[in-house]
């Protein structure tokens, strides 16, 4: 039992190094995530957040991948008790700006761009 919460805490110390933080007050917690900027939270496996003052998706720090992962989080927030954000894109290819469960993939045009 001893070596398992050994083995275990060895595990959770080295997924928390993996975590990169640039700026100032920043959090990232998941797997892999990055947050830059100041006093963002990025806790979604493998997820960038910038700007100022996101607000996070989850509420525990995820682990792997699933399809509602948030890949990016753009903050707009003012503060700590009026944390947001104004974009999320999420590993299923919804896109939300404002919202933070985009129901829909973003309309694309098929063939080639009209300027």
């Amino acid at each position: 039992m001893r070596q398992l919460l050994i083995m275990l805490m060895a595990i959770l110390i080295t997924a928390t190094a993996q975590a990169q933080n640039v700026g100032n007050c920043n959090s990232a917690s998941g797997i892999f995530s990055t947050a830059m900027g100041y006093n963002n939270v990025s806790r979604g496996f493998a997820g960038t957040a910038i700007g100022m003052y996101s607000s996070p998706i989850f509420f525990t720090d995820q682990t792997n991948v699933t399809s509602n992962t948030p890949l990016f989080i753009i903050g707009n927030g003012d503060n700590d008790a009026t944390r947001s954000k104004t974009m999320v894109v999420r590993k299923d290819n919804h896109i939300g700006i404002g919202t933070n469960t985009p129901d829909r993939k973003p309309a694309k045009r098929n063939g080639t761009s009209k300027k």
